[in-house]
């Protein structure tokens, strides 16, 4: 058969290790396990087999991060960045991707980086965003890694087509 969603999110909950309490926080945020919160709450079924509890996520999400699992705010970080089940809010989730860039997490200096050469939550900087997605591309996380690189390549790229009109207007 197939994977019991609801027996994983079981035993990762009775674990009581952060890196499972995580886990069972994406649970929550994709509707994989089922609620007690949201019982007989009408859910088409469509895009996860339950309604998502993104407070429930949420509250996952944030004991693990207090306990110094940086993933667990990375994934806070996106709540707030796509507002899943919290207002959207780019300064907050700015603020946490630079505490987790300034640590060395990959995701988090990706994160960070797109942020600054997008003007989410800051001023646009490109200079820095480059920064960042070069500091990701050597993070040593190889889910990110090849992406940073190619995006850290791209920004490059912009800044020099600016440079080169820059100088043409002097």
């Amino acid at each position: 058969g197939g994977v019991d969603f609801v027996e994983a999110g079981r035993l990762f909950g009775l674990s009581g290790r952060m890196e499972a309490i995580k886990h069972l926080g994406i649970m929550y945020e994709y509707g994989l396990i089922p609620s007690e919160d949201m019982e007989g709450d009408e859910w088409d079924g469509y895009s996860s087999p339950h309604k998502p509890d993104y407070a429930k996520a949420r509250e996952m999400y944030s004991s693990a991060w207090e306990s110094g699992l940086d993933d667990a705010g990375y994934f806070l970080g996106l709540m707030w960045a796509y507002g899943r089940g919290v207002e959207q809010d780019f300064t907050r989730a700015l603020e946490m991707f630079r505490q987790l860039a300034m640590k060395g997490h990959g995701q988090g200096q990706r994160y960070l980086a797109i942020f600054l050469v997008n003007g989410h939550g800051c001023p646009v900087d490109y200079e820095r965003g480059r920064q960042w997605f070069k500091a990701c591309e050597r993070s040593g996380d190889y889910r990110v890694e090849e992406l940073c690189r190619v995006e850290g390549e791209q920004i490059e790229e912009l800044l020099e087509k600016a440079r080169e009109k820059e100088q043409e207007l002097q």
